[in-house]
Formats: C-alpha cells, sequence, structure tokens
C-alpha cells in the first residue's frame, strides 16, 4: 500500500491562498473604506474563494484516485501482481496517472477565478450606477 501525498505545488498554492484570504478577512476595516475599494476588495475575496475551491477540488480528486487505487493492492506491498490486475485496477491507474488536469489546476485556477471575480465586479459596478441614477433622479 502506498501512502497518501498530494502534490506540493498544489499544497503550497492552497496554502498561500488561504493566507491571503486570512489576512483580507482580518483586516476588512481597513480594506472597505470607500465603496469603490469595497468593490474591488470583495472582487478580491471571490477570486481568493473560487481558486481555493477550483485547487481544493484538485487535491480531493488526487486523494481520491489515491485510495482507489491503494484499495486494489491486497498484499499491500506497493505493487501489483497479476492476480491484483483486474481492469478496474487498470482504470484506477489511469484515473491516477492521467491527471495533467489536476496538476495544472493551480495555473487554470488563476485564469478562471479572474474572469468570474472580473464579472461579479462589474455587475457590482452597474447595480452602484443604477442606484445613484435612481438618487439623483428621484432629488430632482
Amino acid at each position: 500500500m502506498n501512502p497518501i501525498s498530494v502534490p506540493y505545488h498544489l499544497v503550497i498554492a492552497t496554502a498561500l491562498f488561504t493566507l491571503i484570504l486570512l489576512l483580507t478577512v482580518i483586516l476588512r476595516k481597513r480594506f472597505f473604506i470607500s465603496r469603490k475599494k469595497k468593490r474591488f476588495w470583495i472582487s478580491a475575496v471571490v477570486f481568493l474563494v473560487v481558486y481555493l475551491l477550483i485547487v481544493s477540488s484538485a487535491i480531493y480528486e488526487d486523494i481520491d484516485a489515491q485510495i482507489d487505487l491503494n484499495s486494489f493492492d491486497l498484499d499491500g506491498d506497493g505493487f501489483f501482481s497479476e492476480s491484483e490486475s483486474t481492469p478496474e485496477q487498470e482504470n484506477a491507474m489511469f484515473r491516477l496517472v492521467n491527471d495533467f488536469g489536476r496538476n495544472i489546476s493551480f495555473i487554470t485556477a488563476l485564469f478562471i477565478s479572474f474572469i468570474i471575480s472580473l464579472t461579479f465586479y462589474f455587475i457590482k459596478r452597474s447595480i452602484g450606477f443604477k442606484n445613484n441614477k435612481r438618487k439623483i433622479n428621484s432629488s430632482m
């Protein structure tokens, strides 16, 4: 049975972005000074949360694939003999070995998170413009 291991690049990215998210939440009073800055920082928090969700799901999938493959190692030596080699074991091995998407998830998560947070920012901004327009029209 092989020990469960998580790729370091995923662990480092998750730890770093979790730390940044925690600092943002702890120091939110300093960041949320004006309305414009508040929209920016809320979008930054959305970016961090989406990024962490994507990378954390990649870590979960990696651990799940390793556990699934380890379940086929009957004698616990870390190798698969002919008696342990089955089509299900080969599918589990294929799922673990073909992990290109999981390994680059920390990069693709940057792009996806940026697009989602930018969309969120512009939606919040347009809602703010509509509210300001209503205030101006109602004061006249």
